[in-house]
């Protein structure tokens, strides 16, 4: 190339060549102006309130600040009184049909007590916990591994609900069932259930649904159907795990050992029926149970009660006691002051004088830890 076409392909210092891209030229310039490999401190702005020249720049925040944000959150919410609160708690949820269902698990208790000791020839007690809301997927992680989980079907109100036998109660009743002593063996070694076992847990669960379609008859005639048997809980997918369902637990107990039967209806299929629930409990009439209360109140203080008091005693030796006889007087000195009791509790103190010739007890003051 000439010396005349360099300096026309030269560009004077500053002047832009349209054939560069303008990325590159913002690239070139950064390099220029960092002299290498951008560290960020050009870059940051100095009227900006988190810029602090002083600090180093992979200090974005000071050791007392991290210290602050590291700390202890529970205790800090504790010292200011804050309480924590789960939007998805079922705490908010209405649980007016839980008396009525508390009456319905006492019928089902009194069919399975019935039912498990014909089956099994001895005494079987079945009681029922308190009826519990909660989130499926707590309730689902919180079975037991080995449990008999059978998906069944409700009729009329067209919904499913899960019915899950504990693995060790079928373990005890197998037991039993055979003429053991209802013992609970290694339950935690086992990984699934028998074909005998399978036989039997179909017995209990059989037993159970016609006491849940007896115990409803009177309030909601239902149908309890077997639908299908799961024995991984975890895989079964009824309703959404955010989803509520209303759960009551009997606990089986055969002397020593107990174990339990799960019944778990989703919350949202007992709307249809909450009307027929909420009728079973009696309404509580305000003005009546204060009559209620003025009555028994009237009645207890109508009630008798049989005071004495003690007005001295004596300390006599066995002969002197068999020497008396009618006539003789002990000589003794009126106290100046009585302990009035009712039966043994002494009730108030006094003071013995009489009215129209007849010994009486002047009440000078309460007992104050027997005044209510």
């Amino acid at each position: 190339m000439s010396t005349a076409e360099e300096q026309v392909n030269q560009k004077p210092e500053g002047e832009q060549d349209p054939k560069v891209n303008n990325s590159d030229e913002t690239q070139k310039k950064n390099e220029e102006s960092n002299d290498g490999e951008w560290d960020g401190e050009e870059r940051r702005s100095k009227d900006r309130p988190w810029s602090d020249s002083e600090k180093n720049d992979d200090e974005v925040l000071s050791p007392e600040e991290r210290e602050a944000l590291s700390g202890d959150v529970e205790e800090l919410t504790d010292e200011a009184g804050v309480m924590t609160y789960d939007f998805y708690s079922p705490a908010h949820i209405n649980k007016s049909s839980l008396p009525a269902l508390a009456i319905i698990n006492e019928k089902i208790i009194e069919s399975l007590n019935e039912g498990l000791t014909d089956l099994l020839q001895r005494e079987v007690e079945v009681t029922a916990n308190d009826i519990e809301i909660n989130r499926y997927g707590d309730f689902i992680h919180s079975l037991p591994t080995l449990t008999d989980t059978n998906i069944i079907n409700i009729s009329k109100i067209d919904a499913q609900a899960l019915v899950c036998l504990d693995g060790a109660l079928i373990e005890i009743v197998m037991d039993s069932y055979f003429g053991g002593e209802g013992k609970l063996g290694e339950i935690d070694e086992k990984q699934t259930f028998t074909g005998t076992e399978i036989s039997l847990s179909n017995k209990i669960l059989e037993m159970f649904l016609q006491a849940n379609k007896n115990a409803w008859a009177k309030t909601e005639p239902l149908e309890f159907q077997f639908v299908q048997r799961e024995l991984q809980p975890k895989l079964i997918n009824l309703i959404d795990e955010s989803d509520l369902v209303v759960i009551s637990q009997f606990k089986v107990s055969l002397d020593e050992e107990a174990s339990y039967i799960r019944i778990a209806y989703p919350y949202k299929s007992l709307e249809p029926i909450k009307h027929s629930l909420r009728s079973m409990v009696p309404v509580q009439d305000s003005e009546a149970d204060m009559q209620w209360k003025r009555q028994l109140f009237n009645s207890v203080k109508a009630a008798p009660i049989e005071l004495n008091t003690v007005l001295t005693e004596f300390n006599l030796s066995v002969d002197e006691i068999i020497n008396l006889k009618t006539g003789d007087v002990i000589p003794f000195s009126m106290p100046d002051s009585v302990t009035v009791y009712s039966s043994t509790t002494p009730i108030f103190t006094g003071k013995i004088g009489s009215v129209n010739d007849s010994v009486a007890v002047s009440i000078n003051s309460w007992i104050k830890n027997n005044k209510s």
